[in-house]
C-alpha cells in the first residue's frame, strides 16, 4: 500500500515539474509565471471587482507595479 501512495505522490511532483518547465515560454516582458488564478489589470488594478477561482494552473502575472493592459502587455498602472 505505501508503494501505491509513494508512487502517486511521485506522479503528482512530476506533473507540476512539467507544468513549471513549460510555463516559462509565453508570459509577455515583465511578466512570470504563478500559480495564483488571478491577474491584476488596468480594469482592476488592485482585484477589488475580481472574483477568483482558485487554482493550480500557472497564469502570467506582471512584475511588481505593474499591470495588464487591454493589449496583454505590462504597464504601470499610471499608463492605464
Amino acid at each position: 500500500m505505501a508503494a501505491k501512495q509513494y508512487f502517486i505522490v511521485f506522479l503528482i511532483v512530476a506533473l507540476m515539474t512539467l507544468g513549471a518547465s513549460t510555463a516559462d515560454d509565453g508570459c509577455p516582458e515583465n511578466a512570470h509565471w504563478t500559480d495564483d488564478p488571478c491577474a491584476k489589470t488596468c480594469d482592476d488594478p488592485y482585484l477589488t471587482n475580481t472574483v477568483c477561482i482558485a487554482a493550480l494552473i500557472p497564469t502570467c502575472h506582471c512584475n511588481s507595479g505593474l499591470v495588464f493592459n487591454a493589449e496583454r502587455k505590462c504597464v504601470p498602472i499610471s499608463d492605464c
